[in-house]
């Protein structure tokens, strides 16, 4: 029987040293580490606590469905950009009635997020891929490569 706080998972790591730290320390501060070793962790519980237009249920929702996201698409951007323009969204006054427009979406990964977002506010979503020269919205039916509808 362990000793420590620390309990070993495995009898007798022998890996390399950061096997051992993952055998040896419990997996609740784990990923609580992993979880602030980046700036990542400090943006997304400042977005949690702020006190905003929505309940912090909301808000934690729309936290899950970035990290959703981005656990399954690769995205070149980190999490504290992305909660960067979606504050800025929350925020847009409800009398403003308009669309967001995104150029350049890579694999779509800030795509899907600012979705999220924007659902919330009821805004449209507008996406320009250069790429492939397509354009691709939700509500309307457009015509992108080669005549084929989206």
């Amino acid at each position: 029987m362990p000793t420590s706080i620390c309990s070993t998972r495995t009898a007798g790591s022998t890996g390399s040293f950061k096997q051992q730290v993952r055998d040896r320390v419990p997996l609740p501060l784990l990923v609580f580490y992993r979880f602030f070793r980046t700036s990542n962790g400090r943006s997304v519980l400042s977005f949690l606590l702020e006190s905003s237009l929505f309940t912090f249920a909301a808000r934690l929702k729309l936290i899950s469905g970035i990290y959703r996201v981005s656990s399954h698409v690769r995205c070149e951007h980190s999490e504290t950009e992305i909660l960067t323009c979606v504050r800025a969204l929350l925020f847009i006054p409800p009398e403003t009635r308009r669309c967001i427009v995104e150029t350049g979406c890579f694999k779509g990964g800030s795509t899907a997020k600012f979705s999220l977002a924007a659902a919330i506010k009821n805004l449209e979503p507008i996406v320009f891929d250069k790429a492939f020269r397509i354009t691709v919205s939700p509500t309307r039916r457009t015509s992108g490569v080669a005549g084929s509808d989206f």
